[in-house]
């Protein structure tokens, strides 16, 4: 499956003709060359007091033979309070001016209609950086150094911050060289969650009130603006808010950032009690059981001094190492020792393993305790023909006398595994589910594991909405899981009502119960942050998949999936079985998707797709943008047998597909990035486009529409964009679109078509007929 996690940022291939469009563009005097291509891109941000200084490096290319005499524009997005604009080209300072708006949008005409790129669209109505470049040598080039300042708006305490760059072209231009974001955070005001819906970011605190963020890729794909927001506040938890509700009369999203200060005192480091389980049958053997001593000793040794722990090895039969709980102090040394005697052989007592765990556990009531269950296979010895009653074991055992409850992660290690079981156990036991493939190393992952979650500084967390202004339904994930030092929780839901209200949270922190009051407001409108939605879809599917691979199908369960499957374009079991009448699954990205039933009936059907084949017609082949490179054979076959595999392998409970499944499964109840799904569609201007061989077609669109035929690039294509700015979505997606503008009446951009209409005639293609 295509993974769509990676970034925007600069450049063509060397030989490519199409623009790549990146917060500067150079272009040459020449009408006749298109903008140069961008083959490295670096951006530098300081945030101080929400007053933010980025500085932009890009190397461009001129792919010519000749001198060349250029133009360097920057658009300015609207609403950006950018200001203090200093260029360096090649080292040396470059006078630049600043356009306004109503001039800069005639350089932006142009720019879209020569490059045959949209992407700047959204920028009509902004202002605009410009500055002369010459000379640009042949073969050569051109490094542009850019500084700017602005002022950096917040929400409720949250600070939001927006590097954009958008591609009209389908899965964006690659990035020839390297691609890098790099931001530095001080506040006066300790900064608590740091958090990218667009990118993987690494985050590095220097204290309380620092922070680096970095981002780096290359041969990036630029698809996504770079966002990027982080909460501050005075408490020892913060809680940032986010809403998104396009449609006032629709129940809105939401998102809610959790997240503790880093530098914490002494007594708010949670002490626990843990058992480490470690399989130790026969299939161990070899290279296994030494990464799994490996594992162990780095567990050991992430324990915090006040913790407590023991250790469970189990192969035919379970063994403690030690009869109770013993001191992380004290014993770390000499439960690293015992790690290094374990040996693999006999069977698998996965039951047995679970009850020696449990009698180690003490009842202190100040004290969370915690299961680290770790095995390469499926119960051989005690319980193996009944999974239901180890499952009962761990529900048994999930709440202690002390008020706190277990939880359980759980380790598979290899293919032979029973995932379902392995799955549920976690599930039941409030904690998560891993897998370690055979070319992966257990102790790798484990670490991974044990950096996260070594510092609980909250647990068994309740959170509540005061009041009854606003009702939220549907929130992701349903149990919340600890809070730890370091990390945060993202959590996702549906809302209805509007107004001011406040959260409370409540969490146990060695053995008192802490409260926390927030004030927030949920928007009765919001445009933005529509990532929210897809974040929220994308949790919604992998919950509900869960539920029904663990335990069973029902109606409502799958009707709900398959809504969302097809409102989203995330490929699940249930939905692979729609097929393009290419041979494509649903969610597999296709050049034509010529549909027989993705959306629920919206086909294209024959009628309509003659007339379609009419708006390509008007599309030059010499001017049309090249299509992208279709899929080499064996790709496509791959992305057909994972869909394939996806929904067929779907209640396997062992093996590849089993464990690639279930880790599928916690990417979408886990999802954080907005863009992991695949789509076979576009979303813009309120509803849903698909690709009809290079033409985006508003899936509302049906042959007997009145269609009215607008140029590309046209006197006319602006004056809609300009009397109809909610265009600007439907436009940005390429050269060539349909989108049904009123009932029975839509606006087709092409090759040829009109390039002069009046107001009136635009006016009555937004009126419904009556």
């Amino acid at each position: 499956m295509l993974k769509r996690n990676a970034l925007w940022t600069a450049a063509l291939l060397v030989a490519a003709a199409a623009p790549a469009f990146a917060q500067g563009i150079v272009i040459p005097d020449d009408p006749n060359l298109p903008p140069l291509s961008l083959i490295n891109h670096r951006v530098r941000v300081e945030i101080d007091r929400q007053g933010a200084t980025t500085t932009v490096e890009q190397i461009f290319l001129n792919n010519t033979d000749r001198q060349l005499e250029a133009q360097y524009v920057f658009p300015i997005p609207r609403g950006a309070a950018m200001s203090r604009f200093t260029m360096l080209m090649n080292g040396k300072e470059k006078a630049g001016e600043i356009v306004e708006k109503n001039q800069a949008r005639q350089i932006y005409n142009s720019i879209v209609n020569r490059s045959r790129d949209p992407g700047l669209l959204e920028y009509l109505g902004g202002e605009l950086f410009r500055a002369n470049i010459f000379p640009i040598a042949p073969r050569g080039s051109q490094t542009i150094t850019l500084r700017f300042d602005q002022v950096l708006t917040a929400q409720d305490a949250l600070v939001s911050y927006v590097y954009p760059v958008r591609s009209a072209q389908r899965h964006g231009p690659v990035v020839q060289g390297e691609f890098s974001f790099e931001a530095t955070i001080k506040s006066a005001v300790p900064i608590m969650s740091v958090y990218s819906p667009s990118h993987g970011i690494a985050v590095a605190r220097a204290s309380d009130r620092e922070v680096r963020v970095t981002f780096t890729d290359r041969r990036a794909t630029l698809e996504k603006d770079f966002q990027l927001f982080y909460g501050l506040s005075e408490k020892e938890i913060g809680l940032n808010l986010v809403t998104y509700r396009p449609d006032p009369k629709q129940p809105g999203y939401f998102m809610l950032l959790l997240a503790p200060k880093s530098t914490l005192q002494t007594d708010r480091i949670v002490e626990r009690d843990l058992v480490f389980v470690v399989d130790t049958s026969g299939s161990m053997a070899g290279a296994k059981i030494q990464q799994a001593r490996n594992a162990l000793k780095y567990l050991v040794g992430k324990l915090n001094d006040g913790d407590r722990f023991n250790i469970v090895s189990f192969s035919s039969f379970a063994e403690t190492w030690q009869k109770g709980l013993v001191g992380a102090k004290e014993r770390r040394e000499d439960a690293s020792r015992f790690a290094e005697t374990l040996i693999a052989q006999g069977g698998t007592d996965i039951a047995g393993a679970f009850d020696a765990a449990v009698s180690c556990l003490g009842n202190d009531p100040a004290r969370p305790s915690y299961i680290i269950f770790m095995t390469d296979g499926k119960p051989t010895m005690g319980e193996t023909t009944d999974a239901r009653k180890i499952l009962a074991k761990v529900t048994a055992a999930k709440n202690r006398p002390n008020g706190e409850s277990i939880r359980l992660f759980t380790w598979g290690v290899g293919y032979d595994v029973d995932t379902h079981l392995l799955d549920d156990m976690a599930n039941q036991g409030g904690g998560v589910s891993e897998y370690v493939r055979p070319e992966e190393d257990i102790a790798t992952k484990v670490a991974a594991f044990a950096n996260k979650a070594s510092q609980p500084v909250l647990t068994s967390l309740d959170l509540k909405l005061i009041g009854d202004k606003v009702q939220l339904a549907n929130m992701l994930p349903r149990a919340l899981p600890d809070l730890y030092a370091g990390g945060q929780l993202v959590l996702l839901g549906r809302y209805t009502g509007e107004g001011d209200v406040a959260f409370e949270l409540t969490g146990r922190v060695n053995g008192r119960v802490e409260k926390f009051t927030y004030e927030n407001k949920f928007a009765a409108t919001e445009a933005k942050g529509g990532f929210i939605e897809l974040l929220w879809a994308q949790r919604r599917i992998g919950f509900l998949l869960d539920q029904i691979r663990l335990n069973g199908e029902s109606k409502e369960l799958v009707d709900d999936v398959i809504r969302l499957s097809k409102e989203y374009g995330i490929q699940t079991p249930y939905t692979s079985n729609l097929i393009l009448e290419d041979g494509t699954p649903l969610g597999v990205p296709t050049e034509m998707p010529r549909r027989k039933d993705v959306s629920g009936g919206a086909a294209f059907r024959p009628e309509t797709a003659k007339v379609l084949d009419g708006v390509k017609e008007k599309n030059s082949p010499v001017l049309k943008p090249a299509p992208e490179p279709p899929k080499s054979e064996p790709e496509a076959r791959a992305a057909r047998l994972e869909a394939e595999s996806f929904a067929k392998k779907f209640n396997d409970k062992d093996g590849k597909a089993a464990v690639d499944v279930s880790r599928r499964l916690r990417e979408l109840k886990e999802a954080e990035k907005a863009g992991g799904a695949v789509q076979a569609f576009r979303k813009a201007a309120g509803t849903r486009f698909f690709d009809y061989d290079g033409v985006w077609v508003d899936e509302r669109f049906e042959a007997g529409a009145t269609l009215t035929m607008v140029k590309f690039g046209s006197e006319a294509y602006f004056r809609l964009l300009e009397k109809a700015p909610t265009l600007v979505d439907a436009l940005k997606l390429g050269t060539s679109v349909v989108y049904v503008t009123a009932d029975g009446k839509a606006l087709a951009v092409a090759d040829s078509g009109e390039e002069k209409l009046s107001d009136v005639r635009i006016d009555a293609l937004f009126t419904a007929k009556k």
